[in-house]
């Protein structure tokens, strides 16, 4: 929801000559695409300056897109698309029947689907992702391959495109409403695996937000309903309480159904999750924007018990369910600002007025004037107390993966955290690993990170 990538730009850039003119431009676009000419109605001399293909749709993206521009849906583009694919070292020889593919609900990338060889698996390539997208879907297929699709390829340009892309495996499902909240589970598991794998990679790729990002959406949103007013003034009270209880980390931070797919439907549900935009927020964000996002219920709770069965940091169960009513709350305001269709539909309305409704009445003298248990005497088990350590990279306490990594451009390097600062649970073992992601999009394979 927050951040962009890249600059607007009409036409054809090419990467290998930065300063270049239209003429280098309109020469490598022939040079690729054999058998174009330049623009109709150009002037005597103007020969080679002004490609007639465009790569880049200007028609604007809406102020939440993370993507600040899209590729044209023009058989001209396909047709560079299909040729790069062939000619990049990554993909050459690999890819075969690629064709455009337009996903049901739009998409600001370019997608084809073909199979990859030589073990015939069917795949999807996605070009003009995000290059934090880039790394984190390359970063967690080789750390955490039960969270996210296996990836086989990616790099940060495409021939003349000057686009991220990534090959990913294609899964046979995608949701079915009539899963129910099993599907919502498997969500929750996957975003859970992710997280833990997140808080061991040291990066800059990630949208820091703050109280600021939830004030900029709550605003947007304050036409739903009069509580919201309530809601915001009571902002920097709340906000506080709850980084306070539920210190910030890095989330998988997109998570929704059409976010996921599944290698097999009920019973055997587990969700892998792409797009990602890995956004450092307290943990009730995560489990709050699925079920505001999706129709959900009580996934704050269920988030809850899954972390405490990790191992990892929560709080009381009366303060869970405050970290819902307001997460919810504040994220009904965000939604209702962004998916402008649902304002025509009178059940979304009142369902997020609820959400709304239900932070704006929360009993707030009652909960300032309570002690707070270091202040009784009382010390928290260990398992809902809040780590120690905010500072980034985050430590998750006792987690089933204890691990640290250094992640570059070149390598990524995963190893277990020294007994010193963190007991691993009895009988787990870690072996050092060293992850490979290379700026040359070599094809990556998964790794196993744990014996046990």
């Amino acid at each position: 929801m927050a951040g962009s990538c890249g600059e607007r730009r009409a036409g054809l850039r090419v990467p290998d000559f930065p300063n270049a003119g239209v003429e280098t431009a309109g020469a490598a676009a022939r040079a690729w695409c054999p058998g174009i000419s330049v623009a109709a109605g150009g002037q005597a001399g103007d020969a080679g300056r002004v490609a007639a293909l465009e790569v880049w749709d200007d028609s604007p993206v809406p102020w939440w897109s993370q993507l600040r521009r899209r590729l044209r849906d023009d058989p001209g583009v396909w047709s560079l698309l299909e040729r790069a694919l062939g000619e990049h070292p990554a993909t050459s020889g690999h890819l075969t029947g690629l064709r455009p593919l337009r996903p049901p609900r739009p998409s600001f990338s370019a997608w084809l689907t073909g199979t990859w060889h030589p073990d015939g698996t069917q795949v999807l390539v996605k070009v003009n992702a995000t290059r934090r997208e880039r790394f984190w879907m390359s970063a967690a297929s080789q750390g955490a391959p039960r969270s996210v699709p296996h990836v086989f390829a990616s790099d940060d340009a495409l021939g003349p495109v000057d686009a991220s892309w990534l090959v990913l495996e294609r899964l046979p499902y995608t949701h079915d409403p009539g899963w129910g909240a099993a599907a919502f589970s498997s969500l929750l598991a996957a975003a859970a695996r992710f997280q833990i794998f997140a808080a061991a990679v040291d990066t800059d790729l990630v949208v820091n937000e703050d109280i600021e990002t939830i004030r900029r959406f709550a605003l947007r949103g304050q036409d739903l309903c009069p509580e919201a007013a309530t809601v915001v003034s009571h902002l920097d009270r709340d906000w506080g309480w709850a980084e306070a209880v539920a210190p910030r980390e890095v989330l998988f931070g997109d998570l929704h159904f059409g976010n996921a797919a599944f290698r097999s439907p009920p019973p055997d549900l587990a969700a892998l999750l792409y797009d990602p935009i890995p956004r450092r927020q307290p943990w009730p964000f995560e489990p709050a924007y699925l079920e505001v996002l999706c129709n959900g219920s009580g996934l704050v709770r269920e988030m809850a018990a899954i972390r405490r069965g990790q191992g990892r940091a929560v709080c009381e169960p009366d303060e869970v369910d405050r970290l819902s009513a307001l997460f919810c709350g504040w994220l009904a305001l965000a939604f209702w600002s962004m998916l402008l269709d649902w304002h025509a539909d009178p059940a979304q309305r009142a369902r997020l007025a609820r959400y709304v409704s239900a932070a704006a009445h929360l009993d707030r003298l009652r909960h300032d004037a309570a002690p707070q248990p270091a202040a009784r005497g009382l010390a928290l088990p260990r398992a809902f107390r809040a780590p120690r350590h905010r500072n980034w990279p985050v430590e998750s306490a006792g987690c089933p993966f204890q691990l640290t990594a250094t992640i570059s451009c070149g390598s990524i390097m995963i190893h277990p955290f020294s007994r010193s600062r963190r007991t691993m649970p009895s009988g787990l073992s870690s072996t050092p690993v060293s992850l490979s992601l290379s700026v040359a999009a070599n094809p990556i394979g998964p790794i196993l990170l744990m014996t046990m």
